[in-house]
């Protein structure tokens, strides 16, 4: 399910097998995100969100009520960052850590930044939830490499 959210930016609820081969698993997020991206199904929410984003101090609020309706424990995100170095009165920027607040009912959140060719995550849990965030990043890792290699 598709929920359009701040500057465009759609959220949704995926169904992404875990038992396939990479490739196969890479091209099917490919496709499921494409024909979620076209979809019609979240008009209301897509009404509530704009509303938020209209007046700024409700989006908290807004986030709250929707992220109740539906049932999820894990909220990833990407978030294109700038493509080239950036710098500050001549000290480049080398790192970003991006982040997503764990709000109720989440158990697990992933924010994940380009920069300059380099991909950043930012993990985020509720450690009642989720008490081994530190293999998962690890994992994270692990798996990026055997996708590249595939």
């Amino acid at each position: 399910m598709e929920v359009p959210f701040g500057q465009g930016r759609p959220v949704w609820v995926d169904d992404v097998g875990f038992d396939i081969e990479y490739h196969v698993r890479l091209e099917r997020v490919h496709t499921q995100t494409s024909e979620l991206k076209g979809s019609v199904m979240v008009d209301g929410a897509h009404t509530i969100l704009e509303l938020a984003d209209t007046i700024p101090r409700l989006a908290p609020m807004v986030t709250r009520f929707v992220s109740r309706q539906i049932p999820m424990n894990l909220v990833v995100t990407n978030v294109p960052g700038p493509p080239i170095p950036l710098y500050l009165r001549g000290a480049p920027l080398v790192e970003t850590y991006p982040y997503v607040e764990v709000i109720d009912n989440e158990g697990l959140t992933i924010a994940v930044v380009s920069y300059a060719d380099t991909l950043f995550f930012g993990i985020t849990g509720d450690r009642d939830v989720m008490y081994d965030i530190a293999d998962l990043a690890t994992a994270i890792a692990v798996e990026f490499d055997e996708l590249a290699a595939s």
